[in-house]
């Protein structure tokens, strides 16, 4: 992680105090790698679960430092890519049953939230406001309340008209053709959430190791040996929840190509006085997305910055040393005032990159991949990971223990992955899909801004253009 990418959540968060790395030779039951959402879900599931489980977690650099500690916070009712091309790659019955595992997943985010009193910074149901700037792309956004209605989900959206958006939002982008607002979502700090989720893991009775990089992992007669420059553990189950990571794990038993990583973008503005907030309006503060291809996202914290991030997802190359992109950052700016022409003035005040994990078959990948089921990994969660972790922790808990339950009858569970061409052939071809979608937005920004009446409406859409 580059010097000057540090994330607004981590620059907040306070001092820290992180755990030694491992030093020794230890046994456990299970040995997790990766301290995010998923590897801490699953040590604090499994180090409760009721059974003697003796469980050891390591982590490369801290707690909070990955993907986990630096995505938006959003929890939402989303897996995979997306559920509308869920629906059509796998079919209804799938697509439903994905939409159920995460929503009940985002309940059970809440409930351990209350339970555990858990200081995440929750704001909850807020919603998200997905957005069709131009008539242009009110059709996709109605083929999203579609997909809704087929699967007999109608009630969680609601279609909201351009009269309305323009009350409600002030900007010459955002009021465009209508709006489909869903509520059922919570919004958390990550960083403080990760973090919390490392406190409950310990004091359920797991052992945390931070600034302890993996340098193999070796089945053999004792069980599974994973090595750290300093120490090692010897386990029976080994659980590499390493997401957009798992490339780089040391570990022959894990399929090579199953996920790769692309690079996702944000900025943090400063907190906006009362009268910036009055002059955009935007009161009930929801989460914003447009639906271009490679879309924007906005979202607010609790004291009043905006975070935004989108248009440009980078694939990762074998460095992956494209989290600090000031071209990138400068290009979201710009959006940024394009959006909102009221905040020409307001400060920007955090600028950091992050990667996804993009799996080639669209959807995340949980479950064992040798066949002594001694190495269970999970990837793939396409920048939804907050989404399903948490419920994720108990389905791991059932795998690890050989119990059979409704998490572990998942569909998505114990599949066998497609994979990602190798090298080079894989980077082309993803740079050239990602380059497709930013020439198809670029050629409807163009249409929207010849077509556009209103001049600022005109300025705006040539300034994302630009």
């Amino acid at each position: 992680m580059s010097e000057l990418n540090v994330s607004l959540w981590a620059d907040t968060y306070g001092p820290y105090h992180p755990e030694e790395p491992l030093r020794d030779e230890i046994r456990a039951d299970v040995a997790i790698v990766g301290a995010g959402v998923n590897g801490l879900s699953a040590a604090f599931h499994l180090a409760s679960c009721g059974e003697a489980c003796d469980v050891v977690v390591l982590e490369q650099d801290l707690v909070g430092s990955g993907s986990s500690g630096r995505n938006a916070g959003v929890v939402m009712t989303q897996v995979g890519w997306n559920m509308a091309t869920i629906e059509r790659v796998y079919g209804k019955l799938r697509a439903r049953e994905a939409y159920e595992y995460a929503a009940r997943s985002l309940e059970y985010t809440r409930a351990m939230i209350d339970d555990h009193q858990m200081d995440s910074d929750p704001m909850d149901r807020h919603g998200i406001m997905r957005i069709a700037m131009d008539t242009m792309w009110l059709k996709g956004l109605r083929a999203t309340e579609a997909f809704y209605e087929r699967l007999g989900l109608s009630g969680e959206v609601e279609p909201v008209d351009s009269d309305t958006l323009a009350q409600e939002l002030h900007s010459p982008l955002l009021a465009g053709a209508g709006g489909l607002f869903e509520q059922n979502t919570l919004f958390v700090n990550p960083c403080k959430h990760v973090r919390e989720l490392k406190r409950l893991a310990l004091a359920a009775g797991a052992r945390v190791y931070e600034r302890s990089r993996v340098i193999s992992i070796e089945s053999g007669s004792r069980g599974v040996t994973i090595s750290t420059p300093q120490g090692a553990v010897i386990a029976d189950t080994v659980v590499i929840a390493a997401n957009a990571e798992s490339h780089r794990v040391p570990c022959k038993a894990m399929p090579r190509g199953d996920q790769w990583p692309v690079y996702a973008y944000q900025i943090a503005t400063e907190p906006l006085s009362e009268a910036e907030w009055g002059e955009i309006g935007w009161a009930r503060r929801y989460n914003l997305e447009n639906n271009l291809q490679c879309f924007h996202w906005f979202r607010v914290t609790p004291d009043g910055r905006i975070i935004f991030g989108g248009r440009r997802l980078p694939v990762a190359d074998a460095a992956m040393d494209r989290d600090y992109e000031p071209g990138i950052f400068a290009r979201l700016e710009k959006d940024l005032r394009a959006f909102f022409p009221a905040l020409k003035d307001v400060r920007v005040t955090h600028r950091w990159g992050g990667t996804i994990s993009a799996t080639i078959d669209l959807v995340p990948h949980i479950g064992f991949v040798d066949e002594g089921r001694r190495v269970l990994r999970i990837n793939g969660c396409w920048g939804h990971g907050m989404s399903m972790a948490h419920l994720n922790g108990q389905l791991v808990t059932d795998l690890v223990r050989g119990k059979q339950s409704e998490l572990t009858e998942f569909w998505i569970v114990d599949r066998k992955s497609r994979r990602w061409p190798p090298g080079p052939i894989h980077t082309l071809g993803a740079s050239a899909v990602s380059a497709a979608l930013t020439a198809v937005d670029e050629w409807m920004l163009r249409k929207a801004e010849r077509e556009a009446v209103d001049p600022l409406r005109r300025r705006a859409f040539g300034l994302l253009r630009a």
